[in-house]
């Protein structure tokens, strides 16, 4: 989930379950609807995976309150920070073709880090224990005015929040880097490297359609996103664009078929 998603009651939103058993699916669809009335969540999908087959698929509520549009299979919402998971694949991708040492510095990849970044690893900027500086704040705005680039560079000089693994702090400035080894290492845009060693092999044409624009893209059936955060009446979700330099931490759309799909080779690691 982004940053914003996790400090607001988002509501549209992408919902899986792995069971081991499965349960009564009315009863399954109960408990959803009792949830989303609870919750105040007008759309979400829903998939059920037992032992690697999708037994349910379904899709509830709207999507687009605005204009009374239902949630369908189809529907696709922004993923936010479950983009982490597919950079998280790409990572360990290039980890086993020895092009990645999660044990390193990020500063053996990206010379041009600040000295003061050099004792946090790889796996750290991972784990969200690098103590590294914010590059956004708490409302999914980059730290400062004028664009990623003027972002990038303050952030550069800005102090660590703690000593390399003392502490814990989600972090997106961790994922920028990580964005910048992928493409450094592999020779490649990470998108292009996501959508290539991922997205095309596993077969999600809806997920390399929809990019990684996150909210600024024009993605066909892409849901709305609303919010409760403002105060007690609904408002869409608008000013929450990550630029490109923090795609790795949230870009990607996508809807539970292809997610499913993803999981299950995953689970059986056919890249």
């Amino acid at each position: 989930m982004s940053y914003l998603f996790n400090k607001t009651a988002l509501l549209s939103m992408l919902i899986f379950y792995t069971f081991v058993g499965y349960a009564n699916s009315q009863t399954l669809d109960e408990y959803i609807k009792l949830q989303m009335d609870e919750r105040k969540i007008p759309g979400i999908q829903l998939a059920v995976i037992k032992d690697g087959i999708v037994v349910k698929m379904e899709s509830y509520g709207t999507a687009n309150i605005q204009d009374s549009i239902a949630t369908t299979n189809d529907t696709i919402f922004p993923l936010n920070s479950i983009t982490k998971a597919f950079v998280g694949v790409a990572a360990m991708q290039l980890v086993e073709q020895g092009k990645i040492d999660l044990s390193a510095s990020p500063a053996k990849y990206l010379p041009g880090l600040p000295n003061a970044w050099k004792d946090t690893t790889i796996f750290q900027l991972f784990t969200h224990i690098s103590g590294l500086p914010e590059i956004m704040r708490g409302d999914a705005t980059l730290i400062t005015v004028g664009g990623q680039d003027v972002a990038w560079d303050l952030v550069k000089t800005l102090p660590t929040q703690f000593e390399p693994g003392e502490d814990f702090s989600y972090n997106q400035t961790g994922y920028a880097i990580i964005g910048k080894i992928i493409e450094k290492v592999s020779g490649q845009p990470f998108v292009e490297f996501i959508t290539e060693h991922q997205l095309q092999k596993v077969g999600m044409p809806k997920t390399i359609q929809a990019g990684f624009t996150h909210l600024e893209g024009i993605v066909p059936n892409q849901a709305r996103m609303y919010t409760y955060y403002f105060g007690n009446k609904l408002t869409s979700v608008t000013n929450e664009v990550f630029p490109p330099i923090l795609r790795a931490a949230a870009g990607m759309s996508s809807n539970t078929t292809e997610i499913a799909k993803w999981l299950n080779a995953l689970n059986n690691w056919i890249y």
